[in-house]
């Protein structure tokens, strides 16, 4: 039903430890049956006023990115600038502005990191365009009518931990531990709380060569009642698998995007490398 797209390029800076990249996210369901106008004056149903519209995300990012060689070890640090535009088909859309920050530490096998989403908290204006005879099949359908407002993204804090273990020459291994802290009150989350609450994510790598990589995950712990009633714990698995051949690497997941039960999604991502051509001599 919910289609997620993304296109990003990065390119080198004149420094060879810079990049800078831009990147597009479409994320919406498109095909949604408007019934506003289903009901003629009359009262009757006429099937031929339905129309069809989308509600997407979109987002438009500007990244950068640097490497930072120390003697003990290598410092990653990047950040986001993004621009966020919602449309719910010609009834409302929003903009708004944001930015991520984030930074690795490796040393050896170890690699530590920490992401801090919406740092200065990422607010989407919203504007509405119903008509009158709209507005007014909303009050008849007891329903309210949405009138401009701001929207809140709070920030957001993940912290990461991993470590390669190689277990032949061929054949690796890469654990990784996260934890999300959120700062937007209680959440149905492992560890819930008014105003943080935390979550856990556990992924596994393993390679074959560096060319072949399979992977698995679990993450968003949730409290789910049963038929019998029951409070348990019910987590979200995540599978997956890679090839990198040269310059070009695809990879494919089998996990829930959403935060309904039985909505599991393929994704299916492509990477490619280009080298620049090096004049001779050079």
């Amino acid at each position: 039903m919910g289609k997620f797209d993304y296109l990003g390029a990065s390119f080198p800076l004149t420094r060879k430890d810079s990049r800078l990249a831009v990147s597009l996210i479409r994320f919406g369901i498109d095909e949604i049956p408007n019934t506003l106008s289903l009901y003629e004056s009359d009262g009757t149903i006429n099937f031929d006023n339905i129309r069809e519209f989308s509600a997407a995300d979109y987002a438009l990012f500007l990244s950068y990115a640097r490497r930072l060689t120390k003697a003990k070890g290598e410092w990653l640090l990047g950040g986001n600038l993004k621009v966020v535009y919602r449309r719910i088909g010609p009834f409302a859309n929003s903009w708004g502005f944001g930015l991520d920050l984030g930074a690795q530490y490796h040393r050896e096998r170890w690699r530590f990191g920490v992401l801090a989403k919406d740092v200065t908290t990422t607010f989407n204006a919203w504007s509405f365009q119903f008509t009158e005879e709209e507005k007014q099949t909303l009050e008849l359908t007891n329903n309210d009518i949405p009138i401009n407002s701001i929207e809140i993204t709070k920030p957001m804090l993940v912290l990461g931990i991993a470590r390669s273990f190689r277990l032949s020459k061929d054949i690796g291994l890469l654990p990784e531990l996260n934890a999300q802290i959120t700062a937007d009150g209680k959440r149905n989350t492992l560890l819930s709380a008014d105003p943080f609450s935390l979550d856990l994510g556990f992924g596994m790598e393993a390679d074959f060569r560096q060319t072949v990589f399979l992977r698995v995950g679990i993450n968003q712990f949730q409290n789910e009642t049963d038929f019998d009633g029951k409070q348990v714990l019910s987590p979200r698995p995540g599978l997956g698998t890679g090839l990198k051949l040269g310059g070009l690497q695809v990879d494919y997941a089998f996990t829930d995007l959403a935060s309904d039960n039985n909505t599991y999604s393929h994704i299916v991502s492509l990477l490619l490398h280009l080298k620049p051509k090096t004049s001779a001599g050079k």
